[in-house]
């Protein structure tokens, strides 16, 4: 039995769930229990290690529109010639980020049933917080306190725990969370114009700064 402590902060749609669901297959908890939460952590302990998770700019927030469109949380756009209504198309999302981020809140993306539902709640309490279409280093107000993992290498988990005396049964590249998965491509690339990308790249600087992701040059 490992004696090795850790907490891990599930930023949104880096593969936190999959990770909570691989630590329940391989008996393995973190201190204080197994909560799954979208806490931003804000107490650090010389005994125990922060852990978290990081991803792509471009690729996390393709997922984040894909989780709250199929969740039904984003707002119509009406259209007059047909009398009927759809979600906001990804290129719409992704402009309207820079607003989002002016207001600090998502208000200007989420149905006003949600709005409604959640709007008393503090940013940490709510489930589409201003948070969670921030860069991941805003979710670590000490990045220096934090072992990382990056998604694109999720492999780097097994061997981690392994040296810290847990014996791994199951792979985290064989756990998937298909409550929160989307599209489960490598990429989303695509889906972006050069203006979307140039919106990416300008409000997630530190991002591509602090974990070394390569912008997309225009």
């Amino acid at each position: 039995m490992s004696n090795f402590k850790f907490k891990y902060m599930h930023i949104n749609k880096c593969a936190g769930s999959s990770f909570y669901m691989w630590m329940h297959q391989n008996n393995i908890a973190p201190f204080g229990g197994s909560k799954g939460d979208h806490k931003i952590e804000s107490i650090f302990l010389p005994e125990i290690t922060n852990i978290t998770t990081v991803r792509n700019p471009y690729d996390r927030m393709k997922s984040v529109y894909n989780q709250w469109k199929n969740s039904g949380w984003l707002k119509d756009i009406h259209l007059s010639d047909a009398g009927t209504s759809k979600p906001f198309t990804f290129s719409e999302f992704v402009k309207l980020l820079p607003e989002c981020y002016e207001n600090n809140n998502s208000n200007t993306l989420i149905k006003d049933t949600y709005l409604g539902q959640w709007g008393h709640l503090k940013d940490f309490e709510s489930p589409v917080g201003i948070r969670f279409i921030k860069p991941c280093s805003y979710w670590m107000k000490y990045i220096d306190k934090f072992k990382i993992f990056y998604f694109e290498n999720l492999e780097e988990i097994n061997s981690f725990f392994t040296n810290k005396g847990f014996h791994i049964k199951n792979g985290i590249s064989n756990v998937i969370d298909g409550k929160t998965t989307t599209e489960r491509k490598k990429s989303y690339i695509e889906y972006y114009t050069k203006n979307e990308i140039k919106i990416i790249n300008d409000l997630f600087h530190d991002d591509f700064v602090n974990f070394n992701y390569e912008k997309v040059k225009l």
